[in-house]
């Protein structure tokens, strides 16, 4: 399967096509790329670019390099931990927000 194919199947990301050995994608607004990029590299070994120094672009840029079937794995399977986590996170903080009425005892 083809990087490009593989990245497209991930929720929330946007692919950008390239004519080159990188791919350039866009995460969920909500998403931080910089937490994405120190995600990826501390747990699952893959390092990315975060694009947010570039003219035009915000934090949720990322530059990928093409790279052989395994590493495009850990890639993909990281991108799905990260966003399961982020998901998780806006969970709880729904659950803490709910606020109580009357004196809880």
């Amino acid at each position: 399967m083809l990087m490009a194919e593989a990245l497209a199947r991930v929720p929330g990301l946007t692919i950008f096509p390239s004519q080159g050995n990188f791919i350039l994608v866009k995460a969920p607004l909500d998403w931080d790329g910089a937490d994405l990029r120190d995600y990826l590299v501390s747990q699952h070994g893959v390092y990315v670019r975060e694009c947010g120094n570039k003219l035009g672009m915000t934090s949720q840029f990322l530059r990928l390099v093409v790279r052989p079937e395994p590493d495009v794995r850990r890639l993909v399977s990281g991108i799905h931990h990260f966003g399961q986590d982020r998901w998780t996170d806006r969970r709880e903080q729904r659950l803490v927000s709910v606020p109580t009425y009357g004196r809880v005892s």
